[in-house]
């Protein structure tokens, strides 16, 4: 499928592994997956192997050992070894012994999951600011709104969900008032020193 399309789009019920690996698939051919998680009710727009490994790092830890026993070697090498930014590292996972998909308390693992810190952010978007990659600037803030929560995040703001997805794609074009609110609504501020 991946190879023919142009493109995917994918309704997902929050468990099938192979509609996730259909997802790298795309994902590894350079091309776009639009998946519809339904028990999320939530759209998420994947572009990249380094978006796909940040979007499964919230999943169970089952549909991972799942997806990675159905993907061939070659497209796992390419999961493992994507140098493309992602905080796949610094998700926290549920301790051992709990449910998949489970916090300690019950709730949604995706919920529980704590975000990278402050600190590696900050560090994070330091880098590439000094770097002038205005890619890694977009995904590391999309990433960032993503672990908030876009709904909380455009709530925050005042900008659209669906515009917040798209404008901190890796390949948006987001206006700088979207950044500024973005830094905003996570309690960071741009400024300006002299080197």
């Amino acid at each position: 499928m991946a190879r023919e399309a142009d493109f995917g789009l994918m309704i997902w019920d929050g468990k099938s592994p192979g509609t996730v690996l259909n997802v790298l698939r795309l994902a590894i051919a350079g091309k776009i997956a639009v998946l519809f998680n339904v028990p999320d009710k939530d759209v998420v727009n994947i572009k990249s192997v380094g978006a796909w490994r940040n979007f499964i790092a919230h999943c169970s830890d089952e549909l991972r050992r799942d997806v990675k026993e159905r993907a061939t070697p070659d497209e796992w090498r390419l999961v493992e070894t994507s140098d493309q930014p992602t905080f796949l590292s610094t998700l926290e996972t549920a301790p051992p012994g709990q449910p998949s998909g489970k916090a300690a308390d019950g709730t949604d693992a995706k919920l529980a999951s704590q975000a990278p810190p402050l600190e590696e952010v900050v560090k994070a978007l330091n880098a590439a600011f000094a770097r002038s990659d205005a890619t890694a600037i977009k995904e590391t803030l999309g990433q960032i709104a993503r672990d908030r929560g876009i709904s909380q995040v455009a709530r925050d703001t005042g900008l659209a969900r669906e515009s917040l997805y798209r404008s901190l794609d890796p390949k948006g074009n987001p206006e700088f008032t979207t950044v500024l609110k973005v830094l905003s609504s996570i309690g960071l501020r741009l400024e300006v020193k002299p080197e």
